[in-house]
């Protein structure tokens, strides 16, 4: 098989499996700054407390998207500032709401 082939397909075939994965929905990554107040979604940055608004009203995210919530940083307390925006999203009324982390951030300590 053609070596250009053989790089494409794995990746389109990740990207038909997120959509699916995601219920043709869509899937949107929120990033929660290291203040734990910030919120980057899609290429902007507002206030956590206000995201489930701008989620509706600006970016046109329906309630049954798929959100991945993850925090700056790694341990315990980005964990924590993460699944505080999750709680917050859920509260609002996004059923699908999963928050991603990591403990340690790849080839560096975390001090939790």
């Amino acid at each position: 098989m053609n070596t250009r082939l053989c790089r494409i397909f794995p990746m389109l075939f990740i990207v038909i499996g997120g959509y699916a994965m995601a219920g043709g929905h869509a899937f949107v990554s929120i990033t929660v700054n290291l203040d734990g107040r910030m919120c980057a979604v899609q290429q902007r940055v507002t206030s956590c407390m206000t995201l489930p608004d701008v989620l509706v009203q600006e970016l046109g995210v329906t309630h049954r998207s798929s959100l991945s919530v993850s925090a700056e940083g790694c341990g315990r307390e980005a964990a924590a500032r993460a699944r505080a925006v999750a709680d917050n999203l859920k509260a609002a009324g996004f059923t699908r709401v999963a928050v991603a982390g990591f403990l340690t951030e790849p080839n560096a300590k975390c001090v939790p």
